[in-house]
């Protein structure tokens, strides 16, 4: 039998002054670790908490996203999504 590897959990780079591509590579990275580990989508949102990092666990509770409301991981990718990357002002 096979011995599978632990899978490091991936981990956003909220520092990287590209939002956008930071976001995107967090995204891909954590979606596969999700599907590998096998990760029920109701619990998916304390994985994406957990390699956020503080900066994450900040931006869900000022948030304010219901228990219920996390459980769909689309609305976890929106919540990190609408909040990391910088929208153009379009009245400057």
């Amino acid at each position: 039998m096979a011995v599978i590897p632990q899978i490091p959990l991936p981990y956003l780079d909220s520092d990287n002054p590209n939002k956008q591509k930071a976001f995107d590579e967090w995204k891909d990275f954590m979606s596969s670790y999700l599907t590998i580990n096998k990760i029920a989508k109701a619990e998916m949102w304390n994985y994406k908490l957990l390699s956020s990092g503080p900066k994450g666990r900040d931006l869900l509770l000022a948030s304010g996203i219901s228990e219920e409301v996390k459980k769909d991981p689309e609305n976890v990718w929106a919540v990190f999504k609408n909040h990391l990357i910088e929208k153009l002002n379009k009245w400057v």
